[in-house]
């Protein structure tokens, strides 16, 4: 990694102190290095979705007045983004952060993958098809024969056996997102160089989700080998995108992969993505012109979304789903909140819609501990339920009872773990405090820097947890990892453990959201972690960025490859 500052750096200092007067048009981004003049697309790329942009309709169409032809894809440009802070390390595999995993994404490829068009399909990526036993347990991928890591090797099943063999031995300390996965596999095999089969312990209902998240990435067996499993500072994929600079605090640079497997993609010739830790300062680069897309980790707020709307005509703002959950996780295992009767009064507590107004300015909504689906209560029903509905003077009252009857009729005194240098948790630990101290729970702060936050959540060794709970996909499994075996806190069911299997084991899809609404059920009388809100955050975005599309899941659908830029 280099670390010395660039004329690059000096240019976007330079467009952040003139952020105050700009442009009210799209202007090229004057920092990030700009590519000549793009040249119209031959052709669509061939991928088993379409990518060109929707047409767009004249104002006042005549009846017999054709629409217009869409627009065909330009090939070049560099798209600049900002991106909130610096990584651990450039480790694809076991950084599981957005820090990493929104830098170097770009830069891999799954067997298969969320589809960047339509977010919430499976698509192929690096298997050109996929096979599934009669029993549900055995899948054969049919690799692609075309693909070759960035160093210029084949890729193969080997890697494939490599990637998720070293799934079964995480770092110490690891986050371990690929833990789902790993539970689900009993073994991979590697049957020739284009056939990996993988089989699993029992039918898994979300094996295919896991499988196409931003997690699943497949690795280069030779540079893994080479590095002892860690690929810290090292970037080698398959995917749209190779790695060409970091400079720790300034910059992430990737250039277009001429030989991706997907013809014809990508249309950029570059990714240029600019650290910036403060918000207000990412917006202000996007503003001047030094940023095309604030990213969907560097959100804007309602705010600044207001100034895009009414003051930048050539700028607009997407609303995403990104299935963030903004959480209390109360330690289950031991202390005052292993009683349940402590965490169900700890929820009640909870004033959930002034939460969505406190915490996100409204742009957020009520939710249960599973992420959003069939399953899930309407709006209307979940205002009905304890916890959830107004006035909030029956739940306080309830919740009071409950902690007398646990054995706190005075309530109790406990820490909140929160993480440093994290606006977002600080303020879901500072609504907590002042959430519980009227039911007589009495918080202090505990803020933490991201290695010891990372340490108490592994070791079990906090009262309660401020977090995000990240799902990556629209089903029940989305959060396993947060109420699941193993999680971070202590609560383990056997009832759990069977309302699980009741719904990875279901085949039918009626009887799929009938367990997940018994597991989801489970999860409201167990309390694991108590649900504030799901955000729905914003992007903002300069119109030349051309086939934009909202994500759904908290780190899918980044790797670019889709996107052009019309200027």
């Amino acid at each position: 990694m280099r670390t010395s500052l660039t004329p690059i750096t000096l240019l976007v200092v330079l467009g952040l102190l003139l952020s105050s007067c700009a442009p009210a048009t799209a202007p090229a981004p004057t920092a990030a290095p700009v590519a000549p003049a793009p040249k119209a697309a031959p052709a669509a790329p061939t991928t088993p979705t379409s990518v060109g942009a929707k047409p767009a309709a004249p104002a006042s169409p005549p009846a017999a007045t054709p629409k217009p032809a869409a627009e065909e894809p330009r090939y070049g440009g560099t798209l600049a983004l900002a991106h909130p802070g610096d990584p651990v390390s450039l480790d694809g595999m076991w950084e599981t952060t957005i820090l990493s995993q929104g830098l170097v994404t770009s830069s891999y490829n799954g067997l298969i993958e969320y589809d960047p068009v339509q977010n919430d399909k499976i698509t192929n990526r690096l298997a050109e098809k996929w096979e599934v036993s009669d029993d549900g347990k055995v899948y054969t991928f049919l690799l692609r024969k075309d693909v070759k890591w960035h160093d210029g090797k084949p890729f193969r099943a080997a890697d494939v056996k490599r990637t998720i063999d070293g799934w079964q031995t995480p770092p110490p300390g690891s986050l371990w997102f690929q833990s789902s996965l790993v539970k689900m596999i009993a073994s991979v095999e590697a049957v020739d160089d284009s056939t990996a089969r993988i089989t699993l312990k029992e039918r898994q209902a979300s094996f295919l989700s896991w499988l196409a998240t931003v997690f699943a990435g497949m690795m280069p067996s030779h540079v893994l080998d080479a590095q002892g499993g860690r690929m810290r500072n090292t970037v080698m994929g398959t995917g749209p995108f190779k790695f060409k600079r970091y400079d720790a605090g300034v910059v992430y640079q990737a250039v277009k992969n001429e030989n991706f497997f997907i013809k014809g993609w990508p249309y950029l010739d570059g990714l240029t993505m600019w650290v910036i830790r403060d918000a207000s300062t990412r917006f202000a680069a996007f503003r001047a012109g030094q940023v095309h897309v604030t990213n969907p980790f560097a959100t804007v707020s309602p705010t600044d979304a207001q100034v895009v709307e009414k003051q930048i005509n050539d700028a607009a703002i997407m609303r995403i789903k990104n299935l963030n959950l903004y959480a209390f996780g109360p330690q289950s295992s031991k202390g005052p909140f292993k009683d349940v009767r402590v965490r169900k009064a700890a929820s009640l507590a909870f004033d959930r819609q002034a939460a969505i107004q406190t915490l996100v300015n409204g742009w957020g909504s009520l939710g249960t501990p599973l992420p959003p689906g069939a399953w899930s209560p309407s709006a209307d029903q979940l205002k009905q339920l304890p916890g959830y509905r107004q006035p909030k003077d029956a739940d306080i009252a309830e919740a009071k009872r409950l902690l007398a009857e646990a054995g706190y009729p005075d309530g109790f005194d406990a820490k909140v773990v929160s993480r440093a240098g994290s606006k977002e948790y600080e303020n879901i630990a500072v609504f907590s405090v002042d959430q519980l101290k009227r039911i007589g729970i009495r918080l202090k702060l505990d803020v933490l820097e991201r290695t010891a936050e990372t340490a108490v959540r592994r070791d079990k060794d906090f009262d309660s947890i401020a977090l995000t709970v990240a799902s990556q996909f629209s089903f029940p499994g989305g959060t396993l990892l947060y109420y699941g075996q193993g999680n971070d806190f202590g609560y383990e069911s056997e009832k759990r453990d069977a309302a699980v299997r009741a719904y990875e084991g279901a085949i039918d899809p009626a009887a799929q959201v009938e367990a997940a609404r018994k597991l989801e059920q489970l999860l409201f009388d167990d309390v694991p972690y108590i649900s504030i809100l799901w955000s729905e955050p914003a992007v903002a975005y300069w119109k030349l960025v051309r086939n934009l599309r909202p994500w759904v899941g908290h780190q899918n659908n980044n790797k670019w490859a889709h996107v052009w830029l019309a200027k």
